[in-house]
């Protein structure tokens, strides 16, 4: 049931996948398998977090912290934490975010992979920006994506690193930092296999940044038809970690 509810999740039938995995749940409780059913509420917020939802996968996730083993799988527990922490701050529980961030330093040290590295900068930039340190968002947004861009990131994680820095260059008023964002983004992405909304989203965004009419609202739709079409194909990466 679990993988299944993986897979319609991928195809966006977001109900049954969830449906799946309440039943997985049970199922796994039943049986005394605490750190299986800790898996589940992890994908169950994965489900939730496509949906746009972050607020209700958080006490999922709590819970999921409670379950797991990490004796077992310890790369589950840090995968937990870290999809905690990003939807606290996507929900904008920014204090709360940064407060289990500073907990969570030790294990994000026992993993520090580079890809790690540029997920957690892109995370803590929310975060700043919740507490309104728009210098700190920016660095850090700059090194997210230098990051995905070097170590070959999905078009998606570029794109939305990107048009999130694009919201803050907008906010500043820096035009040409816009400016050879735009030209950088055509020029990644020009040759790759683009969702066809995507794409013409991003047309639509460069043609207005190039008129010098791209607010930090205009950047934000964008992101969001671009989350709309990460989630009608599969992605590379399982969780949303």
């Amino acid at each position: 049931m679990d993988l299944k509810a993986s897979l319609l999740r991928a195809q966006r039938c977001f109900d049954d996948s969830k449906r799946l995995l309440k039943r997985a749940l049970l199922l796994f409780l039943a049986v005394g398998d605490r750190h299986r059913a800790g898996r589940v509420l992890i994908n169950l917020d994965n489900v939730l977090h496509r949906e746009g939802r972050p607020e209700e996968g958080i006490p999922l996730l709590y819970k999921a912290l409670e379950l797991i083993d990490p004796e077992q799988e310890p790369h589950v527990q840090f995968m937990a934490t870290h999809n905690l922490v990003d939807d606290l701050a996507e929900a904008g529980r920014h204090m709360e975010a940064q407060r289990l961030l500073i907990q969570s330093r030790p294990l994000y040290q026992r993993f520090d992979h580079p890809f790690v590295r540029y997920r957690c900068h892109w995370t803590e930039s929310k975060i700043a920006r919740g507490f309104g340190q728009i210098k700190k968002a920016e660095a850090l947004l700059e090194s997210a994506r230098a990051g995905f861009l070097e170590n070959e990131a999905t078009f998606y994680e570029v794109a939305l690193v990107s048009l999130e820095l694009a919201e803050i260059y907008a906010k500043q008023g820096k035009t040409v930092e816009m400016k050879r964002l735009a030209e950088e983004m055509v020029s990644i992405f020009s040759s790759r296999q683009i969702h066809r909304e995507a794409l013409a989203a991003l047309a639509l965004w460069k043609q207005a940044v190039d008129a010098e009419e791209a607010c930090a609202e205009l950047s934000a739709l964008v992101a969001a038809e671009i989350k709309h079409a990460r989630y009608e194909q599969p992605s590379r990466t399982q969780e949303t970690f």
